[in-house]
């Protein structure tokens, strides 16, 4: 599974078997490629350093962490098994700038830069990304919010330090919510669905046993979420849906966790 991913794992030929930098940017979850199996837990963990509105702009402390494990399955789960050595984690704190264009429309430039380690043979990665994201809220129509959101984004990792990867990609996707008639903790509950498209302008490519590897150029993705019109605080985090979401590409597919609409 981005919303959703992959770890570099133990021997050389499994190292490239997933995408490093694309586990960082997407949610918790299993994700298949060709014949393997991943799987990611990620923690989005955030922190408003300056509150955005109408008028002035907004920061966020990005500080996501995201840990994984090889050949795990959906099915493991269901019969109790659960993984007992981890083969990935990565740290890749960063910033991201809120600027309100109007009172519905808001830019999101961002930017991360961290490590990842391969705790079964010690390999130290550089992960980067940079991007921007664009979230248009329409006009509410017969209790239904529709929100429109775009997004650019650049992301790479070294696998060795001779060797750098990375891919592009440009996203759109909709929204839809509903407020569902009842509050939870004094806010109002809503439930919504989202459908996503993107394109890849580097090829993503997972590195696999077989001498070519898997190449994905486009991708689609549909979920459901649940939450609140307004945030849940929860200590110095901010916690706004949960939902499920089921995502695919030639040769691959993830089904994963979402914590937000991700623009």
């Amino acid at each position: 599974m981005s919303l959703s991913g992959q770890s570099v794992l133990a021997q050389q030929i499994d190292e490239d078997l997933v995408n490093y930098a694309y586990a960082t940017t997407l949610g918790t979850g299993v994700y298949r490629v060709g014949d393997s199996t991943v799987m990611v837990y990620r923690m989005p963990f955030s922190y408003q350093l300056r509150d955005v509105d109408d008028e002035s702009s907004g920061l966020k402390l990005l500080l996501p962490v995201t840990i994984g494990f090889h050949d795990y399955k959906v099915r493991d789960i269901l019969d109790n098994e659960y993984p007992e050595e981890l083969a990935s984690i990565a740290f890749v704190p960063g910033l991201e700038y809120h600027v309100p264009l109007r009172h519905n429309w808001r830019l999101k430039p961002y930017g991360t830069l961290g490590i990842g380690n391969d705790t079964l043979s010690d390999v130290v990665t550089f992960i980067y990304t940079a991007g921007v994201k664009s979230r248009y809220v329409f006009p509410q129509w017969k209790n239904f919010t529709f929100i429109l959101g775009n997004e650019l984004l650049y992301a790479g990792y070294n696998p060795r330090h001779d060797e750098r990867r990375a891919y592009a990609l440009l996203s759109t996707g909709l929204d839809v919510e509903r407020p569902l008639g009842f509050t939870m903790g004094g806010r109002v509950a809503d439930m919504g669905a989202y459908f996503i498209y993107s394109v890849y302008f580097h090829d993503l490519k997972f590195f696999s046993r077989q001498e070519d590897p898997y190449r994905i150029e486009q991708e689609y993705e549909v979920g459901f979420t649940f939450g609140t019109v307004h945030p849940v605080e929860i200590w110095v985090f901010e916690f706004e849906r949960v939902g499920i979401g089921y995502r695919w590409g030639h040769n691959y597919y993830a089904v994963h966790l979402v914590s937000a609409f991700p623009f």
